[in-house]
């Protein structure tokens, strides 16, 4: 009776985690569904730079969300290491270099393709506790790991060679190479500094327009823009 007892209790268990998974892939794929199709939306109304932008958003808002996991001791304490280096060099480095298309057959695809795979296989192996997060496990895959490489390359223009040809601002190199570049050229530095200081002064000066009160914050905090501004803003 007792065998038959833990037997019963056994396959309870069995059809409650097989219940669980069901339901987490189906919630994963309507959520990937509604994902998507939003995604598509915006990439039809947006501008490169602002899907650039969004990219890079959705770089910064889940590497915020996994620390916070990994904070809670939802991951495993290796976790944190292997999620900063893949969402830093391959996520945030193609973010960077979008809209460029990269051949199949490159260093760029070889390593995004390869970060994915590592971190899809830490998430099955980086929980600290498994059985606590259940039905979440495919949505989380999803949304931290396949997501954001999903969206990159729903946004490239894959076979519009006009699009392909379209000047844009974009340092298609690895951010390694870019990395070593500023610690060791003087000139690479000042040419990164000047760059630096160009983007702040222009979100400096949406920001007086855009936003009543901020025009002379504004110049008090970077002077030179002042006689950029419209008169009425810096009174």
């Amino acid at each position: 009776q007792a065998v038959f007892l833990l037997h019963s209790l056994s396959h309870a268990a069995m059809i409650d985690l097989a219940a669980q998974v069901i339901l987490g892939v189906m919630m994963t794929i309507i959520g990937m569904a509604l994902a998507f199709y939003f995604w598509v939306t915006f990439l039809d109304e947006g501008s490169t730079n602002t899907v650039r932008l969004t990219l890079m958003a959705m770089v910064g808002l889940v590497t915020v969300w996994e620390w916070a996991l990994w904070y809670v001791e939802v991951f495993k304490p290796w976790m944190l290491s292997l999620i900063l280096i893949t969402n830093v060099w391959a996520y945030l480095d193609a973010a960077l270099r979008y809209p460029v298309v990269h051949d199949v057959p490159s260093f760029f695809s070889a390593k995004l393709t390869g970060c994915v795979l590592l971190k899809t296989v830490a998430y099955v192996l980086g929980f600290a506790n498994l059985k606590t997060v259940g039905v979440w496990v495919p949505a989380l895959v999803f949304m931290n790991v396949w997501c954001m490489p999903l969206c990159y390359l729903l946004g490239l223009p894959i076979g519009d060679q006009r699009a392909q040809c379209m000047k844009h601002d974009v340092v298609n190199e690895d951010m390694l190479l870019q990395a070593g570049k500023l610690l060791l050229d003087t000139r690479e530095r000042n040419q990164f500094v000047l760059a630096c200081s160009r983007a702040t002064d222009k979100w400096a000066l949406r920001c007086a327009v855009g936003v009543p009160g901020m025009a002379q914050a504004v110049c008090a905090l970077r002077p030179h823009l002042k006689r950029k501004m419209p008169s009425q803003q810096v009174i």
